[in-house]
């Protein structure tokens, strides 16, 4: 999600025509002013700026770009490409708390000034976490009759970064009421609720998947002729 806010600037360009440059709806836009008498340039010139193609976190930068060919038309027609500039926690003025490179990271209050020479726009925009995706669920060890759930331990499971993404997420697998005290008749068949936790918290949501359990009972049996 992204919210256009509009400072309006108006500035006259190096070139054959004035033109004055306003912010609205996502997009930058050059009207001629003065100077266009032979009918080049009468029709505002408008540079559509692409919001990130993903707000959620991937480890990918979320930059603004140009639709296709508008940058060249904009250059074209002589005017100076707006420049994009990514600062953290909203400031008041563009020259504080500047971004080290482009945002990645999970965060809310991304800001990115677009700035035509001396004129800007504020468009502000969060990364969201994003929520991995359990390939395989983990696998519990057996536990006694009487014993919690707690007392088995998960072990194996794939947590990968999205159904198409296979790249791992590291993290924990944990038993979500850990408890709870399975019945015999429960032993296979009953599904409890196990967490995983990622190890990355500032990028990544948990996520939770259902676990059956093998309970067995509290006496060896003893084999006799």
């Amino acid at each position: 999600k992204f919210y256009l806010k509009i400072d309006n600037f108006a500035a006259e360009r190096a070139h054959t025509h004035s033109f004055t440059y306003t912010a609205n709806n996502g997009k930058i836009t050059a009207t001629c002013t003065a100077g266009c008498d032979k009918g080049y340039d009468t029709t505002p010139l408008t540079l559509t700026l692409t919001a990130p193609a993903s707000l959620v976190y991937d480890g990918n930068a979320k930059v603004f770009t140009f639709a296709d060919g508008e940058a060249a038309a904009w250059t074209g027609a002589g005017l100076e490409l707006p420049t994009f500039e990514y600062y953290l926690d909203k400031p008041e003025t563009p020259w504080l708390d500047g971004l080290d490179g482009d945002p990645i990271a999970a965060a809310e209050g991304y800001v990115v000034m677009i700035r035509v020479g001396v004129k800007t726009a504020k468009v502000e925009f969060n990364i969201d976490k994003a929520t991995p995706y359990i390939k395989t669920n983990p696998e519990p060890t057996d536990i006694v009759y009487g014993k919690k759930l707690s007392d088995s331990t998960l072990f194996g499971g794939y947590v990968q970064v999205s159904s198409t993404n296979t790249t791992q997420v590291g993290g924990l697998f944990e038993w979500k009421l850990g408890d709870t005290i399975p019945a015999l008749s429960d032993s296979e068949t009953t599904e409890y609720d196990v967490t995983f936790t990622p190890a990355d918290t500032n990028n990544y949501n948990t996520v939770s998947c259902k676990v059956k359990i093998k309970v067995t009972h509290t006496h060896n049996p003893v084999k006799v002729n």
